[in-house]
């Protein structure tokens, strides 16, 4: 089940207001280093699972939820 659509997340007020606030030159690159941190933190969530490291799979989660919503901010 898909619960936003693409065009929904690209064109959301937040991310617009984010954009005239920083520029799309520096958005871009925020949006880049999320990407490529979120990338990171999945994968280690991932081998954290496979070794049942709880402690780390809870910290990763963490930082993870605590990006996005720095990035797009929290309803």
């Amino acid at each position: 089940e898909v619960i936003f659509k693409s065009d929904e997340l690209l064109h959301s007020p937040t991310l617009e207001r984010i954009v005239s606030q920083i520029g799309n030159e520096n958005f871009t690159q925020v949006r880049a280093l999320f990407v490529d941190e979120t990338r990171r933190r999945i994968t280690k969530i991932i081998s954290s699972w496979i070794q049942r490291d709880l402690d780390t799979i809870f910290i990763e989660s963490h930082a993870l939820a605590s990006s996005a919503a720095s990035l797009v901010g929290s309803n």
